[in-house]
């Protein structure tokens, strides 16, 4: 058995063994991208040993990974502690993240069997969230949010390293499989190995680019509500998964409820019907992806009332 072959056989070995961490496999196949000359297999594997310096270059599998934003914030004279904060209509940066860390750092993100991971957002964040929310309809004088926090799931970062480790024994046995019959890997063309790159590892399909916690995130993208039609309103929310409890006593309140169609603002009961949601959206009582439960209330809402 030649080198190469002998150095694919182990890194296929390890890869299977999922206890195993995935830096040694890539470690190896720096060494083969080095045997072969592949520059671009070799600056795979080396910036996900060392981490991606740069957005624009981090894989789909580490990009745009959907959390959520929390924080403690006076409403109404109440204070609240560490409950969800409406990011509808603020950019992707309140709520999504892009993991540039090692696979190294990843894998010891996860090693303590921690749910979640937390980001505090600097204050200018925090002003920018103030300044969303009155737009939304709540009161200067009333709102004051101390902190707000990105929470991200664990089980995105598990998601990512798995990626990784499926990708790469991907290329590696479908590298194995053209290998067969040469005598030595070098025999292989570089644009076969780039192609065999691109399927199994690059462009693979089943991107995993959406958090999920083990709820239901099949999420309604184009909600369409006419102003004021309580079925379609009632078929939006039964779609995204909103209990019947919570649509009848939502349509209880909101025809009668001091809406404000000048300044955008929702009824203070409505108010209160939405905060208690996006409560029920953190507990699991809610069954939908976290991420998108203020979005889509925003949504439905704004269209029924005709905001």
């Amino acid at each position: 058995m030649s080198n190469s072959k002998k150095l694919i056989s182990d890194i296929i070995n390890e890869l299977v063994d999922i206890d195993k961490s995935i830096s040694g496999s890539l470690l190896k196949t720096k060494v083969l991208a080095s045997r072969i000359r592949n520059i671009q297999l070799a600056e795979w594997a080396n910036y996900e040993l060392i981490g991606y310096p740069d957005d624009d270059i981090v894989p789909s599998y580490r990009k745009d990974i959907e959390g959520l934003v929390i924080g403690d914030y006076f409403l109404n004279s109440l204070h609240y502690n560490r409950q969800p904060i409406i990011t509808n209509g603020l950019t992707q940066n309140f709520t999504f993240y892009n993991f540039k860390e090692s696979i190294t750092t990843l894998e010891q993100l996860i090693s303590d069997n921690a749910q979640t991971l937390f980001q505090f957002l600097p204050a200018e964040m925090v002003r920018d969230i103030e300044r969303n929310w009155r737009s939304c309809g709540y009161e200067y004088q009333s709102l004051k949010v101390i902190n707000a926090i990105k929470v991200i799931y664990c089980a995105s970062v598990k998601d990512i390293i798995n990626q990784v480790r499926n990708r790469l024994l991907n290329f590696m046995l479908e590298i194995d499989s053209q290998y067969g019959s040469l005598t030595e890997l070098n025999q292989l063309s570089n644009q076969t190995i780039s192609q065999i790159m691109n399927q199994t590892i690059i462009n693979a399909n089943g991107d995993g680019n959406v958090v999920t916690n083990g709820n239901n995130n099949d999420v309604i993208a184009d909600i369409n509500i006419e102003k004021s039609n309580k079925e379609q309103l009632k078929d939006a929310l039964r779609m995204n998964k909103v209990s019947d409890n919570d649509i009848f006593d939502l349509v209880e309140i909101i025809d009668i409820d001091n809406h404000d169609a000048e300044t955008k603002s929702y009824g203070d009961k409505t108010k209160k019907w939405l905060e208690k949601m996006m409560i029920k959206s953190v507990n699991g009582g809610w069954n939908i992806a976290i991420g998108a439960a203020g979005n889509i209330l925003a949504t439905v809402l704004q269209k029924y009332i005709g905001f």
